[in-house]
């Protein structure tokens, strides 16, 4: 699509015609290797306005064919039922479409599961990877393997590992918790508690959370997300006989549990008036929960679709910085 917003197709042939350059200068424009050629940044930046305003897209599929990779971009993501890991897919799926780049998803929670992926993909010929760690766990040498033959990877919030060339995109995790504590201020809280799994995604949220409190003097009380004790909601609920209690569950299916143990306990009256509770994901269950609950949307969706513009981008120029990624937000309902 051109900048006039209509559909253009056009081949490189012509787009060099159009700019005055052999085919061969703008190719190397395009696949990011001006500096290596020792293009001009005036030339460089003369093809890359021209492509833009031409509509010019790079056919993907028959570079890889040239470069002898397959195509197909392999993506693992947790083999969990759960709407993230299904928005991260469609946004992955709907950028993908609009390359024309087939995909092949693997779903897992295992380091054996990511170690058959990185194999996988190795002996399938993929040119890219987007993918989570599972742990913490030693796969430098497989990824090392699949990066030294020119497959692109794209990690999701996974630890840092040096020298592999590896593209990271980090979730806004810690901006969740930040939103969740400011939330609960706004909803005139007075003091606060956070049930966070003591992982990198949980990690990142409570820091947030609790952050966010300490710059304003205030001390949250911090508890392991998965495994609370029936002791900590009667002290929660005692303490809501007298002020207003506010708590971040780190994913919605752990509110889900908290408005089941408050039900069960015999304060489910209490949530969204002294026990307020915001959960984060912005499930679509959400909606149907009594009182609906109020959740940290980190728009999986359109990280999905950024990731994978991302790593088709470093395809052609490897060397092209992190986008933004979408901006949390919080979807106020009943609960706080």
């Amino acid at each position: 699509m051109n900048e006039n917003g209509t559909h253009q197709d056009i081949s490189l042939k012509e787009l060099a015609a159009y700019c005055g350059l052999s085919s061969a200068t703008v190719s190397d424009v395009i696949n990011g290797k001006a500096r290596q050629k020792r293009i001009s940044a005036k030339t460089e930046t003369r093809v890359l306005d021209a492509a833009k305003r031409l509509g010019y897209r790079p056919n993907r599929l028959a570079a890889c064919f040239r470069r002898g990779q397959n195509p197909a971009i392999g993506v693992f993501l947790p083999d969990q039922a759960y709407a993230p890991v299904a928005a991260l897919s469609m946004g992955i799926s709907n950028a993908a479409l609009k390359d024309n780049i087939p995909l092949n998803f693997y779903y897992g929670l295992q380091d054996s599961d990511y170690a058959s992926f990185l194999d996988l993909v190795s002996i399938n010929g993929n040119c890219g990877i987007i993918s989570y760690m599972p742990s913490f766990a030693a796969f430098e040498d497989k990824i090392r393997h699949f990066t030294e033959r020119g497959g692109i990877v794209v990690m999701l919030n996974s630890p840092s590992m040096e020298n592999l060339n590896v593209k990271y995109l980090s979730l806004r995790n810690y901006d969740a918790g930040v939103i969740a504590a400011r939330g609960l201020v706004r909803s005139g809280c007075e003091e606060f508690h956070a049930f966070c799994a003591h992982d990198i995604q949980g990690g990142q949220r409570e820091a947030g959370f609790r952050d966010y409190l300490r710059k304003k003097k205030i001390q949250p009380h911090l508890h392991e997300g998965n495994d609370w004790k029936e002791a900590v909601l009667k002290t929660i609920i005692r303490r809501a006989a007298r002020k207003t209690v506010g708590i971040f569950a780190w994913t919605d299916f752990v509110a889900l549990e908290m408005f089941r143990s408050f039900r069960a306990l015999g304060a489910a009256g209490k949530i969204g008036k002294s026990i307020k509770i915001i959960g984060c994901d912005n499930s679509p269950f959400c909606h149907s929960m009594d009182p609906p609950l109020s959740s940290v949307d980190l728009a999986f969706r359109e990280l999905g679709f950024t990731a994978m513009k991302y790593l088709l981008e470093c395809m052609s120029a490897p060397d092209t910085p992190p986008p933004p990624l979408p901006e949390p937000h919080l979807e106020q309902r009943e609960s706080s």
